[in-house]
């Protein structure tokens, strides 16, 4: 029986165990889970977690005590509907941002600021380099010698420039079609049970 519909507001009302959700706060429903109907997606993510987590949410909801907590929902501002239907960056880790800038500081000294909107990209490169430096960063390596930027610096801008080359139509789009690697590791993927 499905509880919710693509769009919905819904409040976390289960935290536990959980890094990513925070109990009282509300979240977009995106879907649900191919394999299992009691897994569902949030806010375009790729986590899963249990539709029990979750209860729809409500104008109607009792108004927090003022001040209204660090975290939760509603607080009261006819701004927040509005506000939770745009994209979050509040979700973004911000430390995880300085290696990235890093990446692109190096990249810039070396072939110029966003010069793949310039001249274009080829995804197979981007993704072979991003590829590299996660291979290295696993294999215990922290920073690229040439750079002394951390690996995962390099792979967020990697695929950063892929993603922006292909809003920015600079991409030359090499891969090999669409395989069935998604369905192959839903077939593998063991059911979560409750």
């Amino acid at each position: 029986m499905s509880l919710f519909k693509k769009g919905d507001l819904i409040k976390c009302i289960d935290d536990r165990g959980s890094r990513d959700l925070a109990r009282g706060c509300v979240y977009r429903f995106d879907k649900y889970a191919d394999h299992d109907p009691d897994l569902i997606f949030v806010d375009s993510g790729s986590s899963m977690y249990f539709a029990k987590r979750f209860e729809l949410f409500s104008n109607a909801d009792p108004k927090p005590d003022y001040p209204a907590p660090a975290s939760g929902y509603p607080d009261g501002n006819p701004k927040t509907a509005i506000g939770l239907t745009k994209p979050s960056f509040s979700n973004v880790p911000a430390p995880a941002l300085l290696p990235m800038m890093k990446a692109f500081a190096d990249g810039k000294q070396k072939y110029g600021r966003f010069n793949w909107r310039e001249k274009g990209v080829t995804a197979s490169v981007y993704y072979d380099a991003a590829q590299r430096h996660l291979m290295a960063y696993w294999d215990g390596e922290d920073r690229a010698s040439d750079s002394g930027v951390h690996h995962l610096g390099h792979a967020m801008a990697c695929l950063a420039i892929i993603l922006d080359a292909e809003r920015h139509q600079k991409l030359n789009d090499d891969r090999n079609g669409q395989g069935e690697f998604s369905k192959l590791v839903a077939e593998m993927t063991e059911k979560v049970t409750a």
